[in-house]
């Protein structure tokens, strides 16, 4: 029987950041640039809301006020 090897997989959120009716878009650079939404991956025992309002501080420092509105889709 051959071993088994775990995989590991990373967890994360995405968030779309909506003012007046327009979302914010974040630029990704690099060899192949593309457009995204902020978010990352989600920390040990954190929750989802957690992990984005963290996400969000790194990458929109100049943010002010979050609203978390409606879950789009999670699993776990």
């Amino acid at each position: 029987m051959a071993s088994e090897q775990l995989q590991t997989y990373f967890v994360g959120v995405k968030g779309v950041i909506v003012d007046d009716d327009r979302i914010l878009l974040l630029k990704k650079s690099g060899e192949r640039a593309f457009w995204d939404v902020p978010g990352g991956r989600i920390n040990r025992d954190e929750k989802v809301a957690e992990t984005l309002e963290r996400e969000l501080r790194e990458e929109l420092p100049s943010i002010t006020k979050i609203q978390q509105g409606r879950l789009l889709a999670e699993t776990g």
